[in-house]
């Protein structure tokens, strides 16, 4: 597979997920310490909280309108609100005029933005790509996302103090580059109904019959559930794992002599591994992965993708720490693109938007348990929760395992009645 090969829809994706996504991991990442300067912690947190609830709702809202009315047309208006509230963030944070609780407000419609871009993105994503390119597609985006977040985040740690309002300018020129690249360079596939000659109606915006008919697919179902499972255990990592490391962990108590970490620089260890291991191994299985059974693999990358993450929110040997988190990596590199690849498999073509939403909504559900996660260790032990991440990796296996047997069957219910005919 290469990649002049591909669509040039999915070119355009690969460019605008770099820029978008490196030229906001200078900015967001941060906003939350911005805000408590000004607004306090409860403020901060309701603020912040309602961002995520608006995302929900307009994530299902993307879902109706991109099957509607196309995907490219929603991409567009997402792009322009997004660019608007940019570009007010930066007005606000200038040398002629500073506002915190503005940057904050814009900066949640930035979510409503976000949510209903991404449904629709990820939807033509789908419109413009093959069943055999997804592994390669998926892979390759997932390389481009580290990459990006990385270099992104290094920027901001340098420069955010200082340099807020010109972080936000290079953000502000990153929309806008975005925004004529969909609109000039991305092609839209299907027919679609004309959004500008319709009067629009509630049931366009919120179509409850095609997420009741996504829901009854018993097939999607599962993957939702197998979604809130793996996302759930990476976001133990920056939540009840990260409080006890810094609880829990005694740089006495560290098996070796080369270093003397607490457990907040250990916990900024393994976040740094973590990113610079996907980065380089995201290359190496991109290229590995044409060649294996992805059966077999998808599944073998769930376990080692637990056990990894089991080791680390158990152990207090900072080298079986370090190895756990490998393993880890290596299971989330293998398993995480070809989950998504599968994810074209299951979806109907003429409800992609619909299933893309519902599926964004279980990631968040996912993060979500995470942040649960930090109230549950404060009521019951390590141990608990260790097992937990363990049980819940193990049940997400056994259900990704029933899912590709069914898919595979139906595969070969296909190919039997092509030969027939």
């Amino acid at each position: 597979m290469r990649l002049k090969t591909l669509d040039h829809n999915i070119k355009i994706r690969m460019i605008t997920l770099f820029l978008i996504s490196m030229s906001t991991n200078t900015i967001f990442p941060f906003m939350a310490i911005y805000s408590t300067r000004a607004l306090g912690a409860l403020n901060t947190s309701l603020l912040l909280s309602l961002g995520i609830i608006l995302n929900f709702l307009f994530s299902i809202i993307s879902g109706s309108l991109s099957d509607k009315f196309g995907r490219k047309k929603i991409m567009i208006i997402a792009e322009s609100l997004r660019l608007i509230t940019f570009v007010i963030m930066a007005l606000s944070n200038s040398p002629w005029f500073e506002s915190v609780l503005i940057t904050i407000i814009f900066f949640v419609f930035n979510n409503i933005c976000n949510g209903l871009y991404t449904p629709a993105a990820e939807a033509m994503l789908l419109d413009s790509s093959k069943i055999e390119e997804r592994p390669f597609i998926y892979s390759l985006l997932y390389w481009i996302s580290n990459v990006s977040v990385a270099i992104g985040g290094t920027i901001g740690a340098i420069f955010f103090e200082k340099y807020t309002f010109y972080l936000l300018i290079f953000l502000v020129v990153s929309s806008g580059v975005s925004l004529v690249l969909t609109i000039f360079y991305m092609k839209e596939f299907g027919e679609f109904e004309n959004i500008s000659e319709k009067k629009l109606s509630l049931r366009d915006f919120i179509n409850l019959k095609s997420y009741k008919l996504a829901l009854k697919n018993k097939i999607f179902l599962l993957f939702l559930i197998v979604t809130i499972l793996i996302v759930s255990i990476e976001s133990h990592l920056t939540n009840f794992i990260a409080i006890r490391l810094e609880n829990e962990m005694d740089s006495n108590l560290l098996d070796n002599t080369l270093f003397n970490l607490d457990g907040i620089q250990i916990m900024g260890f393994l976040r740094t591994e973590n990113t610079i291991c996907v980065i380089i191994l995201s290359l190496v299985f991109t290229y590995f992965l044409k060649n294996v059974n992805k059966r077999i693999a998808i599944l073998v990358g769930f376990i080692m993708y637990t056990l990894g993450y089991f080791y680390v929110s158990y152990s207090m040997n900072f080298w079986v720490l370090i190895i756990s988190m490998f393993i880890a990596v290596v299971g989330e590199v293998v398993a995480m693109p070809l989950q998504q690849s599968y994810l074209g498999d299951i979806i109907p073509d003429d409800s992609r938007g619909t299933y893309l939403a519902l599926n964004k909504i279980a990631s968040k559900l996912g993060l979500l348990i995470g942040t649960l996660g930090i109230y549950c260790y404060s009521l019951t032990s390590v141990m608990f929760m260790s097992v937990s991440i363990l049980i819940s990796g193990f049940i997400a296996t056994i259900m990704m395992s029933i899912i590709l047997s069914k898919l595979y069957k139906k595969k070969s219910e296909r190919m039997i009645l092509l030969c027939e005919k």
